[in-house]
């Protein structure tokens, strides 16, 4: 009688994915210029209705004080940032297939969320303002994932031949016959 064959065990497709989307969290996370595009771009230049909106809701006074245009303000941020930078990741020259599937999950939940946030928040109150603070937090999260191994925004980008260009070459052509 033989023993079956047991093949070795090998990760679990999700914990692969969980791997590469901790990867990609941590990658970027000491690159000042990777930083300073996320700040200005995404947070404050992406995020600027937000900043607007709750900048004139802060100021008004008590009786004109309006917060419904920045909860649109919010609702709108999540789709534009995390949109875009889904099918950055769909479109990556590299293809993975557990990311393919990561971008169709969690671009369907930020249409869901989205959609439900415009059609139930008024019926949920305080919740659908944390809902809609942490799908903007997601949306950024999102993009910071997708441009994680973005060469351009690293402060050192590979250097895919190797050292310098102006190094003296290594080796010689002594032993060169013709």
């Amino acid at each position: 009688m033989t023993d079956p064959v047991v093949a070795p065990s090998s990760p679990s497709n999700l914990a692969i994915l969980w791997e590469e989307l901790k990867r990609r969290t941590s990658r970027p996370a000491g690159e000042l210029v990777f930083w300073s595009y996320f700040l200005a771009g995404i947070v404050i230049l992406g995020g600027f209705g937000i900043l607007l909106e709750a900048g004139r809701a802060g100021l008004a006074a008590e009786a004109d004080r309006d917060w419904s245009n920045l909860y649109t303000a919010m609702l709108t941020y999540s789709p534009a940032i995390a949109g875009p930078a889904l099918l950055q990741m769909l479109y990556e020259a590299k293809q993975n297939r557990r990311v393919t599937a990561f971008v169709v999950i969690a671009g369907t939940i930020t249409a869901a969320l989205v959609i439900a946030l415009f059609i139930f928040g008024a019926f949920w109150g305080g919740y659908a303002w944390t809902v809609a603070a942490l799908a903007c937090v997601g949306a950024a999260w999102l993009w910071w994932v997708a441009n994680a191994d973005n060469a351009n925004l690293h402060d050192e980008p590979d250097a895919p031949l190797g050292g310098s260009p102006t190094a003296p070459l290594s080796g010689g052509y002594g032993n060169f016959k013709v």
